[in-house]
Formats: structure tokens, C-alpha cells, sequence
């Protein structure tokens, strides 16, 4: 559990840095793919908001007083990971379709953001599993 949310934490910091190499560090290029940069920038938090919302599902699993709670707001983290991952689909799709019009690097920095986005919730995800197998060992 504690590895899982270290990992979550660990994510934010790489996209953090991510973003600041990009913008401050190498900035060339990308004003001729701007529109493509912020159309993903805008999915990434959408992305990221739901990643907020799966936290406070996971906090409450932290919190609550029985099993029924724990497995509803496990089932909430498993529809904020598909819906991020619909979005994580069509990401890809919109940057590979537009490959040709930026440069090598904004095309790896925006891949890559994509997928840490992306695990993130998984990280959650996981660390809602392991939640409930902590709780069921506990309780049986």
C-alpha cells in the first residue's frame, strides 16, 4: 500500500518536471505545433481531475466504517480508470494522426505524459485492490 501510493507520488513529480523540461528547457518547435500540444495538455487535465476524484474515492475506502463502502468506492475508482482510459486511447490516436506536424521530442514528451497520466490511476486502482484483500483478510 504504501509502495502503491509512493508510486502515485513518483508520477506526479516525473509529470511535473515533464512539463517544466518541456516548456522552460526546450520550448523550439513548439509554436508551430501549439494547437496540438494544448488540445492533449487539455485531455491530460481531464485526466488528471480524475485522478483527483479516484483519490478521494481511495481516501474514503481509508475511512469507512464497513465492507459495502469499501467495495462502492472501489467500483467508483474502476469508472474514473475506464474513462481515463478512453481518453488515454483517443490521445494516442489524435497524436499519432498529427505525428507528422511535430517534432520527435513533443511527440515522445506527449506520449509519455499520456501513459504516466494513465498510471497514475492504475496506481490508485491497485491500491483500492489491495484495500479490499487487506479488509477481507482482516474480516474472515
Amino acid at each position: 500500500m504504501v509502495e502503491k501510493s509512493d508510486d502515485i507520488l513518483d508520477t506526479s513529480y516525473f509529470i511535473s518536471r515533464e512539463i517544466k523540461r518541456m516548456f522552460l528547457d526546450y520550448g523550439r518547435g513548439m509554436d508551430r505545433c501549439s494547437s496540438i500540444i494544448q488540445k492533449c495538455y487539455s485531455t491530460f487535465i481531464s485526466m488528471l481531475e480524475y485522478n483527483k476524484g479516484a483519490l478521494k474515492h481511495l481516501n474514503a475506502m481509508l475511512t469507512a466504517e464497513n465492507d459495502d463502502k469499501i467495495r462502492e468506492e472501489r467500483i467508483a475508482i474502476e469508472k474514473l480508470e475506464e474513462k481515463v482510459d478512453e481518453l488515454k486511447d483517443d490521445t494516442f490516436d489524435y497524436i499519432y494522426r498529427n505525428a507528422d506536424d511535430i517534432p520527435y521530442l513533443v511527440f515522445s514528451h506527449l506520449v509519455d505524459l499520456t501513459h504516466k497520466v494513465d498510471d497514475m490511476l492504475d496506481d490508485c486502482e491497485d491500491a483500492a485492490d489491495l484495500i479490499i484483500t487487506i479488509t477481507r483478510s482482516i474480516t474472515s
